[in-house]
C-alpha cells in the first residue's frame, strides 16, 4: 500500500464477466452463430454428410498418392454454402459429430479441441487419453479425417505445425468478427460501467475519502483500454477519488483493426500510428498433463506463452511500469474467470509480483462466482462448492509453487488473517442467461 488514503486494486475479469453483462460471448454461442452463418437451413448432418462425403470418395486416391484433400472439401462446401468455411470450421464439425461430452471437456471447449487436434496430427498421441468418443466407429472416422485434412505437401511435422497455425489464425478472426459485433451494443457496454462499479464499489465505497487506484487485467476480448479510458473519465466527473491506472488484454482484442481504437490506444502510449493492435489468439497450456511434460515439440507455437509474445500482445501494456505496481496492490479481485489449470502461470505471476503470501504481506484477494438462476438454496449451493472447488485448487497449486513451509498451508493462512473472501456476483437488473461453461477466459 502506498499510502493510507488509497486502496490500488487489481481487478481480473474473464468472460463470465462478459455473461454476467449479457454479452453472449460463450463458446456454445459462438458456434451456433458461425453455423448458421455457413449453413443457413441445410443443417448440420447436411454439411457433415457432405463433408465426409467428399473424404471417402476421394480416399483411395489419396491413400495412393497423398494430395491436399482438404481443397476439395472446401471448393465443395463453397459451391453448397452460404459462408466460407475455413479448416478449423471442419475440424469442429467433425468434433461436434464425433466426441461426447464426458471426461469434463466438450467439443466446443475451442482450447481442449485445439489441443487434442494438435496432439493428435503433429504428436500421434492416442486419441482416446485426448478426447471421449461417441463410439468406436467415431473414433476412427475422427482421427482418420483430421490426419487427412492435416496433410501438408512438404511433409515434416514443423511445416504441417505452421500451416494449422496460420489457419487457425484465419478462425481466430472470425471469432473476433462475432465478438465485435456483440460488443458495438451500447447496452452491454452500460451494463459493463454499472458492473466494474459495483466489483470497486464506486457508488458505495467503504471509504468515501480513500482514492481507488484501479489496474484491470482481462482475459477477455472484447472491452479494451479505449473502454477503460472512457469509463473511467465518467466516473473521475462523479467521483474525484477514483483513478484507472491501467487496461491490459492478456489473449488480444476483437476489435484489433478498428482504426479509431488502434489510433486512440497508441496515441495514449506515444506509439506511431502504423502499430497495429494484437490480434485475439487462442493457445493451449505450455504443459502436456496427459504426459506430464513441458511441451518442447511441433506444438510448441500453439502454447500462449508463445502466442502471447508471437503476438506482441504486451506491447500497448506499457507492461514494465504495470509489473513494477503489483507489489503495491491491496486488493486483488478475480471475476468471471474459470480458473483453469492452463492459465494458473499467469496468477502464479500475478500473485509472486503482488507478496500474496508473503508473512508481512497484507495484500487481501477476493473471488466472485456465479451461483445461478435458480432459487432454490441447494442449486446455488451446488454452484458454490464448485467455484470454491476451482478456487482452492488454484491456491493449492500456487502454494505448493512456493519455497515456503507455509505455502502448503496458504488457503488457511489467508483465510485465518482475514485475506480471503468468496462472495456471489453482484446481481444486475437483466434477462437470465446461461453461464454454465465459461468458455473463452
Amino acid at each position: 500500500m502506498i499510502g493510507d488514503d488509497e486502496l490500488n486494486r487489481l481487478l481480473i475479469i474473464g468472460n463470465g464477466f462478459d455473461l454476467a453483462c449479457n454479452l453472449e460471448s460463450s463458446y456454445d454461442s459462438f458456434f451456433n452463430y458461425r453455423f448458421h452463418q455457413l449453413f443457413g437451413e441445410k443443417g448440420f448432418n447436411h454439411v457433415y454428410d457432405k463433408i465426409t462425403s467428399v473424404l471417402e470418395s476421394e480416399s483411395s486416391i489419396f491413400q495412393e498418392r497423398p494430395f491436399p484433400i482438404r481443397n476439395s472439401v472446401i471448393q465443395e462446401l463453397k459451391s453448397d454454402l452460404l459462408g466460407d468455411p475455413n479448416l478449423w470450421d471442419i475440424f469442429f464439425i467433425l468434433a461436434k459429430k464425433n466426441l461426447s461430452n464426458g471426461g469434463g471437456s466438450k467439443w466446443s471447449d475451442v482450447e481442449s479441441t485445439i489441443f487434442g487436434i494438435i496432439s493428435i496430427v503433429l504428436v500421434n498421441d492416442r486419441a482416446n487419453t485426448l478426447f471421449s468418443f461417441k463410439s468406436k466407429i467415431s473414433e476412427s472416422n475422427f482421427i482418420k479425417y483430421i490426419k487427412w485434412l492435416s496433410y501438408y505437401s512438404d511433409g515434416t511435422k514443423e511445416k504441417v505445425a505452421q500451416f494449422l497455425l496460420n489457419e487457425l489464425k484465419k478462425f481466430e478472426e472470425v471469432f473476433a468478427t462475432y465478438i465485435s459485433s456483440l460488443v458495438a451494443n451500447n447496452i452491454y457496454k452500460d451494463n459493463a460501467k454499472t458492473l466494474l462499479k459495483e466489483l470497486c464499489r464506486v457508488s458505495d465505497p467503504q471509504d468515501p475519502d480513500k482514492t481507488e487506484n484501479l489496474n484491470v487485467i482481462s482475459f477477455n476480448y472484447s472491452l479494451n483500454e479505449l473502454f477503460g479510458i472512457q469509463f473511467s473519465s465518467e466516473v473521475e466527473r462523479v467521483n474525484s477519488n477514483f483513478r484507472l491506472d491501467s487496461w491490459s488484454n492478456v489473449h488480444g482484442v476483437a476489435n484489433f483493426n478498428d482504426g479509431r481504437t488502434k489510433s486512440q490506444i497508441n496515441i495514449k502510449h506515444h506509439i506511431a500510428q502504423s502499430h497495429e493492435l494484437p490480434r485475439p489468439i487462442f493457445g493451449i497450456d505450455g504443459y502436456d498433463r496427459n504426459n506430464n511434460k513441458m511441451i518442447q515439440d511441433d506444438r510448441l507455437i500453439f502454447t500462449k506463452s508463445y502466442r502471447v509474445i508471437d503476438n506482441k500482445i504486451s506491447s500497448i501494456r506499457n507492461f514494465d511500469n504495470f509489473l513494477l505496481d503489483l507489489p503495491n496492490i491491496d486488493v486483488i479481485t478475480i471475476m468471471g474467470h474459470s480458473l483453469d489449470a492452463a492459465d494458473y502461470s499467469y496468477f502464479e505471476t500475478i500473485f509472486d509480483r503482488c507478496n500474496l503470501s508473503s508473512d508481512e504481506s497484507s495484500v487481501k484477494i477476493e473471488f466472485y462466482y456465479y451461483e445461478g438462476n435458480d432459487i432454490k438454496n441447494e442449486s446455488k449451493n451446488i454452484f458454490r462448492q464448485k467455484a470454491l472447488q476451482k478456487v482452492i485448487r488454484l491456491l493449492n497449486s500456487y502454494g505448493e509453487s512456493l519455497n515456503v513451509e507455509h505455502g502448503y498451508n496458504l488457503v488457511s493462512k489467508l483465510n485465518f488473517e482475514g485475506r480471503f473472501a468468496f462472495r456471489p456476483n453482484p446481481r444486475l437488473s437483466m434477462r437470465e442467461i446461461n453461464y454454465e461453461s465459461y468458455g473463452a477466459n
